[in-house]
């Protein structure tokens, strides 16, 4: 039984399988030599390395998509690259680094979704505002696998779209009442 849930556990056994790990090294001990026994820890290590890499990128794009300048996107994504945090949780076997990455792309696709939104009630439940909302929910949902910090991305992203949702019932000359009908169920399906 482990403290948190199994999905980044899952891909580091993944990244460890295919690298030819055999399973017999308990990871308990700190300072136990990982030589000897024939450890792959540097496919084990890239998998963090390469999610927080990403993180980057995701970072550039969710300030492009929220309205940001390109310098102040690359800024913040300057920022991202040199945060000691980030940098020493990336270099190591750890649950951190994938939380991040799907924290991050959580907010990604939200931002996406919440940019579909307000082009107003004519673009709703088109091909885009559902690829944004099903994505969001699979982005939040590996979030929630990873760790159960994952509750604080599920509370924020649940709080924005119970204002988006306060914002559409206000707005009775453009939203009809079966428009909102609708919006709530597929929002809390997906």
């Amino acid at each position: 039984m482990d403290v948190h849930p199994p999905l980044a556990k899952l891909l580091l056994t993944l990244a460890g399988w295919l690298a030819g790990f055999d399973g017999n090294f308990d990871f308990k001990d700190i300072g136990k030599d990982y030589l000897e026994p024939g450890v792959p820890y540097v496919a084990m290590r890239m998998l963090p390395a390469i999610l927080g890499v990403l993180t980057v990128p995701l970072m550039f794009l969710t300030l492009k998509v929220t309205g940001c300048r390109t310098s102040t996107s690359l800024l913040g994504a300057g920022l991202v690259i040199f945060d000691n945090a980030l940098v020493t949780q990336s270099r190591l076997i750890l649950l951190d680094s994938p939380l991040i990455f799907f924290t991050a792309l959580t907010a990604l696709a939200f931002s996406c979704f919440t940019n579909q939104q307000e082009l107003g009630p004519a673009h709703a439940f088109r091909g885009p505002w559902w690829f944004w909302l099903v994505f969001t929910g699979l982005s939040l949902g590996a979030t929630l696998s990873v760790k159960w910090v994952g509750l604080f991305t599920m509370a924020w992203v649940g709080s924005l779209t119970a204002l988006q949702l306060w914002v559409l019932l206000g707005d009775a000359k453009n939203v009809t009442p079966v428009c909102i009908s609708i919006f709530r169920p597929s929002r809390v399906l997906c």
